[in-house]
């Protein structure tokens, strides 16, 4: 196969590679995006459970596919808990 093929090819799989996991591009992400979860924490312990629940669905919506990490399914589990909206 030649040369600029097989760069073509690595050129479009690292891009896809970015696409899929940001983090793996710049590891930070990962961290900025469990900040929507400490917000939301914090939200709820000031009773502002409206915005609150916004957080907690932007990191479910950020995270989409990955429901089985640990600290997710405690997510999941604490926003279940939130007073229903009113």
């Amino acid at each position: 196969m030649p040369q600029a093929v097989i760069g073509r090819i690595k050129t479009s799989l690292n891009d896809q590679l970015r696409t899929d996991h940001p983090w793996l591009a710049n590891p930070a992400a990962c961290l900025v995006t469990l900040a929507h979860l400490g917000i939301a924490r914090a939200l709820a312990q000031q009773d502002k459970f409206d915005a609150s629940r916004r957080q907690y669905e932007v990191l479910f919506a950020l995270f989409q596919g990955a429901d089985d990490l640990p600290v997710l399914e405690q997510a999941h589990r604490e926003y279940a808990h939130l007073p229903p909206a009113p």
